[in-house]
């Protein structure tokens, strides 16, 4: 065939190649299947945009290979992916035998599975089950409005260049785990209507996964490494599993994320931030004692659980968190409890979410009867309150919620009002020692001025103008009292 009539024929449609058997497989014409890969084979360059490909041959003699080699090397075909070699291209290294094809799909026999140059699959369709098992592209690889009719696997594979996957679907599995991305990593605006799974592989420089739309049973990114960032952004997961878990990120970021299926972060390391982001149906996150994760504006209202996980770590800035399941997390307490998002107060907007962070959180330990971290939530909700007053210029509201903390304790330290009394009983003992000079008399009229109801030996203690500074210690007495009794029901209660 001339050139243009041979791309013609990479290029020409194929359903007269197969026939659909009764239980729905497709029948293909092994001869025809046959020449068009030998015709493949026969190309000088790795561009096969618009071609539409039919089923792929068997790629048997690779795995019986790899059966005879196991002997040899016990460790993981392609090497180690949390170690990148210096010369990665030795891992195929052709005196070592791996990866030899026996003239199959795009390589002739003996060579190595190995695309040397730019591959371009542009507006390309595969009409049957496709491969691209262990091998290694040295160039880019682009996958651009693409079709993939059944199933695929890039398994076991290195990329040593960019790979650009856009605008395309998947209408089968899709398998990329233990593989290494050595460049750049781009996944736009796919379809994935089958499970997908990228696990167990290792990311050298950014990730990106923007706009794609997971309908597949199971999503698994588990045990991934990345070096750099991970994005994964303006994306829905349709699927019923997704899973994070055992994964060592330097950073991740979910932005614009719609989860509809329950979703795995045990044992993840990495510094996450997840930016409007709705988990639909639950999310666990255990086991996170290290890692720096950070919300906004995020949906945790639907059987969000951390467990085992450091709070001090974590940031829920505008997200609704009253809904929380936390199961033996670590805390930050001092005389009160202390969210990460305080470091983040500057302005009064600021204080005023917070200040809704500490109420989530007394409502939520109300739910779990966990008084104690109610009460501790409590605090921290009055003091950002009190903080907000300031700022906003609302002085006689701040002084009284500042009355209230420092002589009440907000109800919640029984000591506080105790000792409030017996000062002020002490305090005006001794501006009464100034009526007659007599310190019994002063003492007595003290207590009297504080607790009406205690008897003293001589009558009308208090005449004149002294009736102003007894009323005062009687109110403040009162207040005094009132916050005691509160803060014994509330202790009871607990």
């Amino acid at each position: 065939m001339k050139p243009k009539e041979l791309e013609e024929y990479f290029k020409s449609d194929k359903s007269d190649w197969y026939h659909i058997d009764n239980e729905g497989y497709k029948e293909w014409n092994t001869k025809k299947v046959k020449e068009f890969w030998k015709r493949i084979r026969s190309k000088k360059d790795s561009n096969y945009r618009d071609y539409i490909f039919p089923k792929f041959e068997r790629d048997r003699p690779i795995f019986e290979f790899w059966k005879r080699q196991e002997s040899k090397n016990n460790e993981n075909i392609i090497g180690s992916l949390s170690n990148i070699h210096q010369d990665i291209t030795t891992t195929f290294d052709e005196n070592e035998g791996m990866f030899l094809s026996k003239s199959t799909n795009f390589w002739n026999k003996g060579k190595c599975r190995i695309f040397t140059n730019d591959v371009d699959f542009s507006n390309v369709e595969f009409l049957d089950n496709t491969s691209f098992n262990f091998v290694l592209f040295l160039g880019d690889l682009t996958f651009s409005y693409t079709v993939f009719h059944h199933n695929c696997s890039f398994s076991h594979s290195q990329y040593l260049k960019k790979v650009n996957t856009n605008d395309s679907e998947f209408k089968g599995e899709i398998d990329f785990h233990n593989s290494l991305f050595v460049s750049e990593v781009f996944f736009s605006s796919n379809k994935f209507l089958n499970d997908f799974n990228i696990s167990n592989s290792f990311f050298n420089v950014d990730a990106i996964f923007m706009g794609n739309s997971f309908k597949g049973n199971e999503v698994d990114f588990s045990d991934l490494i990345s070096k750099n960032l991970v994005l994964i952004a303006s994306s829905e997961f349709l699927s019923t599993e997704i899973d994070f878990s055992y994964s060592v990120f330097n950073e991740m970021k979910f932005f614009d994320v719609t989860f509809m299926g329950v979703v795995g972060f045990d044992e993840i390391k990495c510094k996450a931030n997840f930016i409007d982001v709705n988990f639909k149906c639950g999310a666990n996150f255990s086991d996170l004692e290290n890692s720096e994760l950070r919300f906004e504006r995020c949906d945790l209202t639907n059987d969000i659980v951390f467990s085992y996980c450091n709070i001090e770590l974590i940031t829920f800035n505008y997200s609704e968190i009253s809904q929380i399941s936390f199961l033996n997390c670590i805390w930050k307490v001092t005389n009160r409890l202390i969210l990460k998002d305080e470091k983040s107060m500057v302005e009064g907007e600021e204080f005023k979410n917070i200040e809704t962070l500490y109420r989530q959180l007394k409502r939520n330990f109300d739910g779990k009867k966990d008084w104690e971290l109610s009460g501790l939530a409590y605090i921290s909700e009055m003091e950002m309150r009190k903080k907000r007053l300031w700022n906003e210029g609302k002085y006689y509201e701040w002084f009284i919620y500042w009355f209230y903390s420092f002589f009440g304790g907000y109800t919640l330290d029984f000591k506080k009002p105790i000792v409030s009394l017996i000062v002020l009983v002490l305090f005006s003992s001794v501006i009464y020692y100034f009526i007659d000079y007599d310190i019994t008399r002063a003492m007595q009229r003290g207590i009297k001025g504080a607790i009406p109801y205690v008897g003293i030996n001589f009558e009308k203690p208090f005449e004149d103008n002294w009736l102003i500074v007894r009323n005062i210690e009687l109110l403040l007495s009162g207040t005094f009292l009132t916050f005691f009794i509160l803060a014994l029901r509330k202790r009871f209660k607990q």
